[in-house]
């Protein structure tokens, strides 16, 4: 989110939720982020549920790991589509979190 956002990334779930609304970003990165923010939620709900339940927990990077798929895999999936902007979208998704995962 940081190569995203930058200095508009905050702590404070208010402030990043109001940040995301009213952007000032390219219309693919502000996609792309608000992606990552509605799964970045799940996926920690999704641990939390599951931490509550006695499954084994996972760590963050591998939480981290399982999003970063997650959205890959969903802009893939759209890539298929007849929209041309969609294989751009996965280049710029792959170019903000080059990094070994």
């Amino acid at each position: 989110m940081a190569n995203l956002l930058g200095n508009r990334l905050s702590p404070d779930w208010s402030t990043t939720v109001t940040r995301l609304k009213n952007n000032r970003l390219l219309k693919m990165d502000s996609q792309l982020a608000r992606m990552a923010f509605q799964t970045t939620i799940y996926w920690i709900w999704r641990e939390r549920n599951g931490r509550s339940h006695q499954n084994p927990t996972n760590t963050a990077s591998s939480i981290a790991r399982t999003i970063h798929k997650a959205i890959h895999d969903r802009l893939l999936s759209l890539s298929h589509g007849s929209r041309a902007g969609d294989n751009e979208a996965i280049l710029r998704w792959n170019a903000v979190t080059r990094r070994d995962m």
